[in-house]
């Protein structure tokens, strides 16, 4: 039960660690922490009673697949999920039993593909009863999607007998709970690594950790304090930094396999680094060989080496261009197959094939070149200047996969263009910004490669202390972030970059995402991608899919009359005409004053209970503690709510024409949000992709004037409306104004921000404007969330409705302007 002193100065580093991990939310979406802490207790435990550490893993496994899926926290209580545990744990089970059995292995790999048809039917099978059960496919393919293939290939070739609890324990690494997108661990190395918890195991984890929680910070800062969001594109230096800072990103991806190869190391399975600074790469092939070398190893064992000596009879050359190149394209379908099984979707675009087509390409002739090479000299040639080459190789490695990056990563080929097509915008001052970027890489890469190619002759003290000045240096660094996030009045913006947060680019690929497919990622680097898998934080989208059904017109959806849904402990109920709202009378009774409301998600109170929406609060509270009179008369107050999930201020015009004026309303009370211009675009956007009728002939002249066209990306549509955006806007509510004219009905346009924008000058221009010129009586609620903690009243940190607690302060303010401004609705409110 001793542990020398060395080992106990690492536990205290990994204590170190895991309070920054806890307090910077590092990688908070997939609870990093809980893992963490489970692999850490673990190791010190078997440290601590000589317990062997391979026995040990499948407990760890079983206590990680519980606290991940056996229990949830919601609500300030904690609720078990005995079922969802038991359902895992069974499959679980099913399969290791199946694939470490004596089964011949023709009979192994039929199990296997049998559970994937299985799998995959959970998450292709549009029915509402497998809705909730999608947690399995994602759970267990994560485990298994590669790890299989692996498993089978190896065993088919291995001599030597391998113990049952290291084929259990190839399978059940247990940080991949906390990064679903796990790097292959090869089988054969990962059984002969087995070193036990020593003081090298230790040592190596701590630097990996450390390694990747660094990382991660980096590619924080990359993230939101250097990308820009593409409607903010429009010089030639913001589409350079636009295209670097994008391939930089998969800073994250590099980190989190870091920390994930630390925390496997912890369990005595010392197995290999898996990245080399890939961003100091002097080829296109030595970016490959740098680049996951897990991956790189697992696609030249298993179909590099098999295609290039059955083609080798073509000769050499020609053999290994053609290997090389299939190997890519076999890359580029299994990372469309992992992210079937992460996401649901099976992407083959254009876009992916250019960028594995191109880099494929690249790395086969770079590959080509330097065999000839090779062959002619029989050895390695030696060029002048080396430093000042490795460089210069480096910086054109990284322009060319910045782009191609870009590319791979970009929501559509049309998008792309859309901003890389403003690199035209340049002046001399852009230029000289550009080309001290540019000497900035060169002079990092020049001391890189200096060190590199001198590191057993020079700087051997360095070489000595390296270990040292690296924990020192991480140390440093997160004791300045923290000291530094306290600081109210700090320069830079440091905040986001300690916490686990989406950046304003992701913020609006969100905004737009709930209601379409057609704006979405298929970027590992991005955070969007990592909370789309867990449905219950996409409420909104979710309610949307079972309430609302397509239309082929300016309608594009509709509710779905008397559709009700229970979700994540919520009701959500339509009644009788597709309302949210209890059922009225379409006929007004005469002691009624009847308010129709027009709106979208936010009216319709998506997340929270039936009847306790800001709408029927407000109604409540009018009715229940104030007397209202019209001439002299005491009426009931009505609210009817015909809000819709998605619908924009076009939309809420034809509801109103075509259904809501014939419930004879006194007033209409007409919802504006923020980012109105965005709002429109999408909209037009969705239905131009939709092939939907246009029968609006104001709406259809400006789409065939614009040129609009179907698979048009949304920074393409946005581009191409301009100013019109703001015409079908004003349009949409000066017809609106006309209508309620007709009818005698009290038009009030109200203003109500989302939670996540900031406000902005514009909209408030926007909204004085739109009344003036139709002379409409206007309600701003812009205030409403003034001395709020944002952070506390959205549904969760990927739905940005109002939770109950902003609904209330929503629904006060509504009722305070409601009664300061009695006199446009022609009444007068007494308190009882």
């Amino acid at each position: 039960m001793i542990i020398n002193k060395k080992n106990w100065l690492y536990y205290l580093l990994f204590l170190f660690i895991g309070y920054f991990i806890y307090n910077f939310q590092i990688e908070k979406s997939f609870n990093l922490f809980t893992i963490y802490v489970l692999c850490i207790s673990f190791n010190f435990i078997g440290n601590i009673f000589k317990l062997n550490p391979k026995k040990l893993l499948p407990a760890l496994f079983g206590c990680s697949l519980f606290l991940m899926y056996g229990v949830s926290y919601d609500n300030g209580s904690f609720h078990l999920q005995f079922l969802q545990f038991f359902i895992l744990l069974s499959i679980f089970a099913l399969l290791l039993v199946a694939l470490i059995s004596n089964f011949k292995l023709q009979i192994k790999k039929i199990i296997v593909v049998v559970f994937g048809i299985v799998m995959a039917m959970i998450y292709l099978i549009k029915e509402d009863k497998l809705a909730e059960y999608k947690y399995i496919p994602f759970v267990i393919s994560s485990f298994f999607m590669f790890r299989t293939i692996s498993f089978l290939y190896e065993i088919k070739y291995l001599k030597k007998e391998v113990s049952r609890i290291d084929k259990i324990n190839y399978f059940l690494l247990t940080p991949n709970f906390s990064m679903p997108l796990f790097p292959i661990v090869d089988y054969k190395t990962f059984i002969n690594s087995y070193e036990g918890i020593t003081t090298n195991t230790l040592r190596r984890s701590v630097l990996l950790i450390c390694k990747g929680v660094f990382q991660l910070l980096l590619y924080r800062f990359i993230y939101h304090l250097i990308i820009i969001p593409f409607d903010e594109i429009q010089t030639a230096l913001q589409v350079f930094i636009f295209l670097v800072a994008n391939f930089l990103i998969v800073l994250r991806v590099i980190g989190a396999f870091h920390i994930a190869i630390g925390l496997i190391i912890l369990s005595g399975y010392n197995i290999p680094d898996i990245f080399n600074n890939i961003f100091f790469s002097t080829g296109f092939s030595n970016l490959w060989r740098r680049t996951n070398m897990y991956w790189r190893n697992f696609m030249i064992k298993i179909f590099y080496y098999p295609i290039y000596f059955k083609i080798k009879k073509l000769g050499i050359y020609t053999a290994l261009i053609i290997s090389t190149f299939l190997s890519f394209f076999i890359t580029w379908i299994l990372h469309t197959y992992q992210w079937f099984w992460l996401k649901g979707t099976f992407p083959l675009e254009i876009k992916d094939a250019i960028f594995w087509g191109s880099f494929g390409l690249l790395v086969s002739i770079n590959t080509l070149i330097q065999q000839k090479e090779l062959d002619r000299s029989g050895s390695k040639i030696n060029l002048p200047f080396p430093v000042l080459r490795q460089a210069f190789s480096g910086l054109i490695v990284l322009l060319v996969m910045s782009v191609l990056w870009s590319i791979w990563t970009c929501n559509s080929l049309e998008s792309w263009w859309t901003v890389v097509k403003n690199i035209r915008n340049i002046n001399f001052e852009q230029l000289k910004i550009i080309l001290l970027l540019c000497l900035c890489y060169l002079f990092i890469a020049g001391v890189y490669h200096f060190y590199q190619n001198n590191a057993e002759h020079r700087f051997t003290f360095f070489q000595k202390q390296k270990n040292a000045l690296s924990y020192t240096g991480f140390i440093v660094l997160l004791l300045t972030l923290f000291v530094l996030s306290k600081q109210k009045n700090f320069p830079v913006r440091i905040i986001p970059i300690i916490t686990e947060k989406l950046n304003k680019a992701d913020l609006t690929v969100i905004d737009n995402g709930y209601y379409t497919n057609l704006i979405s990622t298929n970027n590992y680097s991005s955070q969007i991608w990592v909370n789309d898998n867990d449905i219950t934080k996409n409420w909104t989208k979710y309610i949307t899919s079972k309430t609302t059904t397509s239309r082929n017109d300016l309608m594009l959806t509709d509710n779905i009359p008397n559709a009700s849904v229970k979700y994540n402990g919520i009701n959500f109920t339509l009644n009788d005409f597709g309302l949210r709202d209890k059922n009225y009378p379409k006929n007004k009774p005469d002691s009624s004053y009847r308010i129709i409301i027009l709106g979208g998600s936010y009216e319709c109170g998506n997340g929270i209970n039936d009847g306790e929406d800001f709408i029927s609060l407000v109604e409540s509270e009018l009715n229940n503690h104030y007397s209202a009179t019209m001439n002299n008369k005491p009426v009931h107050i009505e609210l009817i709510n015909f809000s819709v999930n998605g619908y924009r201020l076009f939309q809420r015009l034809y509801l109103y024409k075509d259904n809501a004026r014939y419930w004879n309303p006194d007033a209409v009370l007409l919802f504006i949000h923020s980012n109105y211009r965005l709002r429109v675009c999408n909209y037009v956007n969705r239905l131009v992709n939709s092939d939907n009728i246009i029968n609006d002939p104001y709406l259809k002249n400006i789409v065939e004037m614009t040129g609009i066209a179907k698979n048009d990306g949304g920074m393409t549509v946005k581009n191409k409306l301009g100013n019109f955006a703001d015409s079908l806007n004003f349009f949409a509510v000066n017809k609106m104004c006309l209508l309620a004219k007709e009818d005698s009905a009290n038009l009030i346009a109200v203003y109500l921000p989302a939670i996540k924008d900031k406000g902005s000058i514009r909209d408030s221009i926007f909204m004085a404007d739109i009344c003036s010129i139709n002379n409409i009586n206007q309600i701003s609620l812009s205030d409403v969330y003034a001395g709020q903690n944002k952070k506390e009243l959205s549904l969760s940190d990927v739905d940005f409705h109002p939770n109950k607690k902003a609904t209330g302060l929503i629904a006060n303010k509504l009722l305070e302007k409601i009664l300061l401004h009695q006199d446009y609705f022609n009444i007068k409110f007494t308190k009882k």
